[in-house]
């Protein structure tokens, strides 16, 4: 976790904002902090959405604020999910009569996995499968279930690429977010201040 100390002066300004806007401080200073978890969350994201070719809004489901700051917990939470690799079928994989084609890397090319399979024909996905690539391999044996029962083959296997968290941390974007915190909460906590001034003056509906 990452701990981010709130500027003294800022606070001082921003309480004295709110007093002459009539506005509740601690209400004020939750409003900076989620708006910086917010900044934080949408970095994060895109810091992901930069090295791997994971849909953005699967790499948002696995990005979540787990607190949110009030006014009696000053407190946010942004997490993103260290969960084990994530199905190849996140990576652009494509069924061909040759296997399964994919593509992790923003920077790298297409690979291909010979005779791997997302259903019983290129662009036809099997609902058993799930949207999931798998392949045939390990030692054959005697099925217990599904269309096969009874015969021997081959056991299939799920193939995985990469986590988003793992692309996040290797690629060390996870090294700049304390500064980059740091800075969205200066500006966040200047905003509000600016804003109940602007209250205090009239300027802005209360």
């Amino acid at each position: 976790m990452i701990g981010i100390e709130v500027n003294a002066k800022q606070l001082t300004a921003l309480r004295k904002a709110c007093r002459e806007a009539k506005k509740t401080f601690a209400k004020e200073l939750a409003a900076a902090i989620n708006a910086t978890a917010k900044d934080v969350r949408l970095k994060i994201s895109r810091d992901i959405g930069s090295e791997i070719t994971m849909p953005a809004k699967d790499i948002k489901d696995r990005i979540s604020t787990k607190d949110k700051a009030t006014a009696q917990n000053p407190i946010a939470v942004v997490s993103l999910g260290w969960k084990k690799r994530e199905g190849l079928q996140y990576f652009k994989a494509r069924q061909t009569a040759s296997g399964v084609t994919y593509k992790i890397s923003k920077k790298g090319g297409r690979g291909l996995v010979p005779h791997a399979f997302m259903g019983p024909s290129p662009g036809v996905l099997a609902p058993s499968l799930n949207g999931g690539v798998f392949v045939r391999m390990g030692a054959a044996r005697k099925m217990t279930k599904g269309r096969y029962q009874g015969k021997i083959r081959q056991p299939i296997v799920k193939l995985r690429a990469v986590s988003a968290a793992g692309a996040f941390v290797k690629n060390k974007h996870d090294a700049v977010m304390p500064g980059f915190i740091q800075q969205k909460m200066l500006a966040q906590m200047e905003r509000r201040i600016n804003l109940n001034v602007l209250r205090a003056n009239g300027l802005v509906p209360k």
